[in-house]
């Protein structure tokens, strides 16, 4: 519960919000679906600030960019996005909580909460998604490169108010594997991948791991249509770096470092194999 709660603000401009959160002297954050500001309730919070009233409600695609604001509750993910980006995003949304949970969560709430190995994460990871701040389009970053440092900072001072993706005029593929206690439950490795076709038959392809090492991998690479077996081997062979240190890679309750350096080529190929076969490109046996 929020025991020193004493403020509740409700701003519809970008500007007034950070400035209320930017406040040194009052412990201020920011409200979207409050599942992980309410539920978590951390005792030093004076202030919340509510994002409903900021208008970043919305999901719209131009210029062939998809671009879905802070507030978009993950349900309406799940509603709306099957046949998008090769229904990742919609899956993806589905594995991150039963729909009591989805019909209140955020997807800013979701990528600011620093749980950056979640099945949306690491997804917009491989779709290569770039972030919005504050409301500025000129300088977005790349989710992947921006989840690690949310991780290890936070969102003090800051909004994501957008997420961007890239939509291709081409069939792609898309694959979302994981491991967990419980098929439904929050995973303990997990890898998204997405293909797109290139010239010669061959696919470009992108894959990005969560649940191995503190921050997220990303790997890309070129599958020849000659020998996509050996090119489909050739990427999974990067997952687990032989270079990096025992302290790289996570260990807890979950699984140890060994069993999530074991899984996660294993599923990282499953991944690809699957996304590679819905574009017509058979990489098995």
């Amino acid at each position: 519960m929020l025991y020193n709660l004493r403020e509740y603000h409700r701003p519809t401009d970008i500007n007034e919000a950070l400035q209320l959160l930017r406040r040194s002297d009052v412990r201020t954050v920011a409200l979207g679906g409050g599942v992980s500001v309410v539920g978590e309730g951390e005792p030093d919070i004076e202030a919340v600030v509510d994002l409903d009233g900021l208008g970043l409600d919305f999901i719209e695609q131009q210029n062939g960019i998809l671009r879905i604001g802070a507030t978009v509750r993950l349900q309406t993910l799940v509603d709306e996005m099957e046949q998008v980006a090769g229904g990742l995003l919609a899956k993806a949304a589905r594995q991150m909580a039963g729909p009591n949970i989805r019909n209140m969560a955020t997807l800013g709430g979701a990528l600011g909460s620093r749980k950056i190995h979640s099945p949306l994460s690491v997804s917009l990871a491989a779709l290569q998604a770039q972030t919005e701040i504050d409301g500025q389009a000129n300088e977005m970053p790349l989710w992947a490169d921006l989840a690690g440092q949310i991780q290890r900072q936070g969102m003090d001072g800051h909004l994501i108010t957008a997420v961007c993706v890239g939509l291709s005029d081409d069939p792609i593929g898309a694959s979302y594997q994981q491991v967990g206690r419980t098929p439904a439950d929050y995973p303990i490795v997990c890898v998204a991948a997405v293909t797109y076709p290139s010239g010669n038959g061959g696919s470009q392809v992108c894959a990005a791991i969560g649940g191995l090492t503190h921050d997220l991998i990303v790997i890309s690479g070129l599958v020849e249509a000659s020998i996509p077996r050996r090119s489909v081997e050739g990427i999974v062979a990067e997952v687990v770096p032989h270079e990096a240190p025992d302290t790289a890679y996570i260990s807890d309750f979950l699984g140890s470092a060994e069993y999530r350096r074991s899984v996660a080529p294993l599923l990282t190929q499953r991944a690809l194999i699957d996304a590679l076969g819905q574009i017509g490109i058979q990489a098995e046996g």
